[in-house]
């Protein structure tokens, strides 16, 4: 429990992994490539959090997007909302981001987005990009190949 009343915005590792004793202390210097990483863990779980289910965070996730009615782009462009709110409200490494909606002719059920997001590693601000894609299982996958 003292990993959670000691951590900051710029620790280096996510509260699932603080929870989870991944880290034993949350101002380790875990390098750059441990940092994405551990961004990439923590969005993989947000993401794929439905609302309701963590009892401290009821408004943790993203929720079910089966009754989602309108045109493709507004759709689109709602889900992209959401995902921005879930990344700000829910990674607070994250100190902006952008989410743009990819459309893909040639994956019709799949949803893609293209994500910026400027992150606070070290005192630093660094500018990180990733893509991301709903599939028709309703899971969110990230690829954080490209850190600018």
């Amino acid at each position: 429990m003292a990993a959670l009343l000691n951590w900051s915005r710029d620790s280096s590792v996510s509260l699932f992994e603080r929870i989870q004793k991944k880290d034993e202390s949350p101002s380790s210097s875990i390098g750059l490539k441990g940092f994405i990483y551990s961004i990439k863990n923590n969005l993989n779980h947000i993401l794929n959090t439905h609302p309701g289910t963590a009892q401290s965070a009821v408004t943790l996730g993203i929720m079910d997007l089966n009754d989602a009615t309108g045109s493709a782009i507004d759709i689109y462009q709602n889900i992209a909302k959401i995902i921005q709110e879930c990344i700000l409200n829910f990674e607070p490494r994250i100190v902006d981001v952008k989410v743009r909606p990819l459309p893909n002719e040639d994956q019709p059920l799949t949803l893609f987005f293209y994500v910026e997001a400027i992150v606070s590693f070290q005192e630093h601000q660094r500018l990180i990009s990733f893509n991301l894609h709903l599939d028709n299982d309703h899971r969110y996958y990230l690829d954080m190949n490209n850190v600018i």
